[in-house]
Formats: structure tokens, C-alpha cells, sequence
């Protein structure tokens, strides 16, 4: 009944749980955890898809009107016009989704021990570990398919109402990456 290889549940649950998880556009290292997004000062990591099919990833740092400016790595100021865009994704904390799988993993690796009841608990780690990585990787984005869209995720721009009058733009400098989370 169990196959003769141990590696073979496993290797099935961490396939399940990486097909069930979205793809997080921001950097390794960049993202603050979930419970330090209230006091972060920063803006979320946004990826966006140009109208001429090339992409920039940076910070979102704030909307003026039909404008949206994005810090990049590198710290240059990037103005996007609404036109000059299809669509974005933004990523706005750490998931730790990747935590998730690898209990899944060890949960189903655990029903080694269960005889013949795997052929019941085996599946169940599996399918409840891939929804739950699933969700946990897709709860800090959001896709932006109109320019309508903008106005409902300004929140999560390091400057929600707009880069003050008084900054000096040249001042503005990208989140430093955290050591060891890449």
C-alpha cells in the first residue's frame, strides 16, 4: 500500500503546495513580515507591465493624478503616466507561504506512521497544506488591471496622499533588504 520510496508522498505535497502558491513579484529580502506592515514607513514593491511589453519593479511611492511614481532598486524617481501601462501586481508583506508547504510536507511525510489510514490522512495533508499555502501566498497581492484601481491601493504608497510639496525628490532612497530572507 505505501510506496516503497518515503520520498514519493512528500515530493507530491511540496509539488501540490507550489502549484496552489502565487508567485510574489517583490524581491527576496525586500517585504516587511505581516506584523510590521502598520509601521513601516515604505510603500509597497509594485511590478509593472508596460505598454511596450517591458516591465519596472519598485516602490510605490505615490499617485498624482494620472501619474504614478515608483522608486527602483537602483533609486531613481520613475514617473508612469496611466497610459503608459497594461497592468501591475503589488506586494505589500511577506507571506511566509513557503513555511506553510514545508509543514505541509512534514505533515504528510508523518502519515508514514498512520498504516493504512495514509490512504485517508495522506491526501487530506496534502489538499488542506495546498489550500492554506494557496491563500497565504496570495493574501498580500493584488493585481491592477484599470487605472480606476489606483485609487483604492494609494494606502499602500509610501506617500498615500501624494510626495509632499516640500521633498526634495533626489532625497528619496529604497527600503534597504533584509539580510538572510532571499
Amino acid at each position: 500500500m505505501w510506496p516503497r520510496n518515503p520520498r514519493v508522498p512528500l515530493t507530491a505535497a511540496l509539488c501540490a503546495v507550489g502549484a496552489a502558491c502565487a508567485n510574489n513579484p517583490a524581491p527576496g529580502g525586500w517585504l516587511p513580515e505581516h506584523r510590521e506592515v502598520a509601521q513601516d514607513p515604505y510603500g509597497a514593491w509594485v511590478q509593472i507591465r508596460r505598454s511596450d511589453r517591458t516591465e519596472l519593479g519598485g516602490e510605490f511611492i505615490a499617485l498624482h493624478g494620472d501619474t504614478l511614481f515608483v522608486l527602483t532598486e537602483s533609486g531613481r524617481l520613475t514617473a508612469l503616466h496611466s497610459r503608459e501601462f497594461d497592468q501591475a501586481r503589488l506586494a505589500y508583506f511577506n507571506s511566509s507561504a513557503g513555511l506553510l508547504g514545508l509543514w505541509t510536507g512534514i505533515g504528510a511525510l508523518s502519515t508514514i506512521s498512520h498504516g493504512g489510514f495514509l490512504i485517508i490522512t495522506l491526501p487530506m495533508w496534502i489538499i488542506g497544506g495546498s489550500v492554506a499555502s494557496g491563500s497565504e501566498s496570495r493574501a498580500p497581492l493584488e493585481g491592477v488591471r484599470r487605472w480606476s484601481e489606483w485609487s483604492e491601493l494609494r494606502m499602500y504608497a509610501r506617500f498615500p496622499q501624494g510626495i509632499p510639496e516640500s521633498l526634495d525628490r533626489r532625497v528619496l532612497r529604497p527600503r534597504p533588504r533584509r539580510s538572510g530572507d532571499d
